[in-house]
């Protein structure tokens, strides 16, 4: 029996996201107060490269104050296609232009309190030449080879939860 949800303030509405606070009756019959769910636009996550290469991002997140080896990302745009975006993003980020955009699964990031979709599109690319566009955004974009990036995430040098579905999923169920 799924959770009932009884009230909804909204505490936080942005052009980036929205915050509610709900009150659910759970199925016990128990009232949770105070459960905050978290909004936002649906977005791509790029697994870009060829057949044996993948291009990775160096990026600086605020809010755990680190530097991450990542996924070109972003917001899906009005209008656009998770395809169309995936080429924008991809080629803002890295300089890297591609034609062949293709989707290959939607995930649910953090159901538990975030509501957003992530679409994890792959491109492919005859040329692998990449020059940052945003270094607002991106640090330093690369070239890595399956065989790296997967060590990559076996020691922990990618940890970025998105980055490393996408690829393994990439990587093994494409």
């Amino acid at each position: 029996m799924p959770w009932q949800r009884l009230k909804r303030e909204t505490v936080l509405d942005s052009p980036w996201l929205r915050v509610f606070r709900d009150t659910y009756r759970l199925p016990t019959g128990n009232q949770l107060d105070d459960y905050y769910v978290v909004e936002r636009a649906a977005f791509v996550v790029v697994v870009a490269g060829d057949a044996d290469s993948v291009v990775l991002v160096r990026q600086y997140r605020p809010a755990t104050d680190k530097f991450y080896w990542s996924l070109p990302a972003g917001y899906i745009g009005n209008g656009e296609t998770p395809e169309q975006s995936a080429v924008r993003e991809l080629r803002e980020e890295t300089g890297l232009c591609v034609t062949d955009a293709r989707v290959l699964t939607t995930m649910d990031p953090l159901p538990g309190y975030l509501k957003s979709s992530a679409c994890v599109v792959r491109c492919f690319s005859s040329s692998l030449t990449l020059q940052v566009q945003d270094f607002d955004e991106i640090a330093e974009a690369r070239v890595f080879t399956w065989a790296q990036t997967l060590e990559m995430i076996r020691t922990g040098e990618i940890v970025e939860m998105q980055a490393v579905a996408a690829l393994l999923f990439a990587r093994h169920c494409e």
